[in-house]
């Protein structure tokens, strides 16, 4: 097997931590997702049914004090086609964990180790390095394959990384990744994440469903179909795709508006984004944040969590400070489908996109998304009236400082009119009345009429 050894080795073993490998926490991280990645960039829309297994577990044997994690994906047909292993120029992201492999594990187990069969009796096996000083091609290396191998019919793909001192929060960021595939992946793809590694070791997600994943999205949910805002838009070279929802929202219970939650679920040409610092930065994120939520009477604001980065406020001054409810939540789940064509990302780890053209396409399509919750959820998003703000909020605003003004005014400064018979302060007795009187006639210019 000959592996192509372009001429950004040398860039790879410069900018490892550009690629997501600059501490062995990012390194797990990135390297468990390059190699789910790598192996299924051509079968998204295979026809065929298959199952992807992705195995983290600390190794036996303990090379360093920290000891190694192993990380294994496995691939199970149901058909006789074996996978084939991408390691070309698309699969940058996995030649920077196998470079990274080789600089932190033994000589003997820092190489990426590929097993394939059909019936457990004939196996390709091989053992990809690189070399960043090499100018030449590259080959691949034989391996024997041991008894502890257990008999599977696919392709088995093996790296060995340090363990991280804090491997829980590497297994959490990936969680979530995992998770979100759910609603992505087709029905004839089944993916299984498990963790040997104590704490976690109970821990598994499974996507496998017949249901399609609009299906799987709101049936995670627990919503029907009327209670979702779906919204696709063509835009220029790729498609946008938008749901959301909001799950649990039972709005006989709601007095009005108050503080909601938003949770975004990122993906690019199907593949989850993971929630990293730069969430804020993406493309998908800022143009919910830019959503015309205005017109539904919030302001949108940073929130506290990666997870959940965005918050709505009521912008009304009454509901803001009379509301007790607890926030609600809102789920938005965007895919950016480049259809073919490289995504465009801030950086090399791959979490969030960024291009002018991005923002508009995921705006627009939020436009639309944004008109169905007014519909879907009327009394949450309902529409905000101008004019009748105007008469709520601004004008007890305005009363009370026109009061304040007739009050320290001297006579010489008032228009001594506005107390004549038939006027709005005739007969005024006192301050209460005076700004009760104020308020109403305020209130009476800014209200609608019919």
């Amino acid at each position: 097997m000959e592996i192509s050894q372009p001429q950004s080795a040398r860039f790879l073993s410069d900018n490892m931590e550009l690629l997501g490998f600059g501490d062995p926490c990012s390194a797990l991280i990135q390297a468990v997702k390059e190699l789910f990645e790598n192996g299924t960039v051509h079968r998204w829309k295979s026809s065929c049914s298959f199952m992807l297994s992705t195995h983290v577990a600390l190794d036996a044997i303990q090379y360093t004090e920290a000891g190694m994690i192993a990380v294994r994906l496995k691939e199970v047909e149901h058909d006789a086609n074996v996978l084939e292993i991408v390691c070309t120029d698309t699969g940058i992201g996995l030649k920077a964990a196998l470079l990274y492999s080789q600089n932190h594990a033994s000589i003997v187990d820092s190489s990426l180790k590929v097993t394939s069969t059909l019936n457990s009796s004939e196996f390709y096996y091989a053992e990809l390095v690189i070399d960043p000083e090499a100018h030449d091609n590259g080959y691949s290396k034989r391996f024997h394959v041991s008894e502890a191998h257990k008999s599977f019919s696919g392709t088995e793909i093996r790296l060995q990384l340090p363990r991280p001192h804090h491997l829980v929060d590497a297994l959490r960021m990936l969680m979530p990744y995992f998770d979100n595939l759910r609603y992505c992946l087709a029905a004839s793809v089944s993916v299984d994440f498990s963790c040997d590694i104590p704490g976690f070791d109970q821990y598994q997600v499974c996507c496998a469903s017949q249901l399609s994943p609009l299906e799987r999205f709101l049936d995670a949910f627990k919503c029907p179909y009327e209670s979702l805002a779906h919204a696709n838009v063509d835009w220029k070279s790729f498609h946008v795709n938008c749901l959301a929802l909001s799950p649990y929202l039972d709005e006989t219970n709601l007095d009005g508006r108050c503080p909601v939650t938003i949770h975004i679920m990122r993906f690019a040409n199907h593949v989850p984004l993971l929630p990293r610092k730069d969430v804020y930065a993406c493309a998908m994120t800022i143009a919910v944040q830019r959503s015309d939520w205005k017109a539904l009477g919030y302001k949108c604001v940073v929130g506290a969590s990666m997870y959940a980065p965005l918050q709505l406020v009521p912008l009304s001054i009454n509901e803001r400070s009379a509301s007790v409810q607890e926030p609600k939540h809102v789920v938005v789940a965007i895919d950016v489908d480049t259809c073919g064509a490289p995504a465009k990302f801030t950086s090399l780890t791959k979490t969030a996109l960024v291009e002018a053209s991005y923002l508009q396409g995921v705006s627009q399509c939020m436009a639309l998304v944004l008109d169905q919750l007014a519909r879907i959820y009327p009394i949450l998003f309902r529409r905000a009236n101008r004019s009748h703000t105007l008469a709520t909020e601004y004008a007890p605003l305005i009363a009370t400082a026109v009061s304040s003004i007739l009050v320290n005014a001297t006579y010489a400064g008032v228009n001594v009119e506005h107390f004549e018979p038939g006027r709005p302060l005739y007969g005024v007795q006192s301050r209460v009345e005076l700004d009760q009187r104020v308020l109403d006639h305020m209130t009476s210019l800014l209200r609608p009429h019919s």
